[in-house]
């Protein structure tokens, strides 16, 4: 296992990650996701949900747990192409949240604002304030 996946059981897994991630874009737009959905349940077993909006905040949340697994992919064309697609959902995800987080915060006096932001990481922190104030926050 050092050396990345091998045999069936990889084929298996990324096969699953594939439909994880076609699973999630289906769901984002309303689309056909059924055949996906059983890729999905093995995947996450007894973790997996049934409820739609539920399936997407899991693979959500599992984000780190499909990174790795998509890390130790021996072949780098395939495990960089996982990679980008997986970035390219999850980026999606963070912009809206930290949308909707600065749209909360708009409202809000320095001292709530204060309280708010020791809750988020200084990176996340310093993109909140960005879009709240620009650069002049320096």
């Amino acid at each position: 296992m050092q050396d990345g996946f091998m045999g069936k059981f990889a084929e298996k897994k990324i096969t699953q990650i594939i439909d994880i991630i076609k699973l999630y874009k289906a769901l984002q737009i309303n689309g056909d996701f059924n055949k996906f959905i059983e890729s999905y349940q093995a995947f996450f077993g007894k973790e997996a949900e049934n409820d739609n909006s539920k399936i997407v905040y899991h693979i959500e949340k599992s984000k780190n747990k499909l990174f790795v697994l998509v890390d130790s992919i021996g072949e780098p064309v395939l495990r960089h192409k996982l990679s980008d697609e997986l970035t390219s959902i999850f980026i999606k995800v963070e912009e809206k949240e930290l949308k909707d987080i600065v749209s909360n915060l708009k409202n809000k006096n320095f001292d709530e604002i204060k309280r708010e932001l020791k809750q988020y990481s200084n990176e996340t922190r310093e993109k909140i304030l960005n879009q709240l104030f620009g650069n002049s926050h320096d």
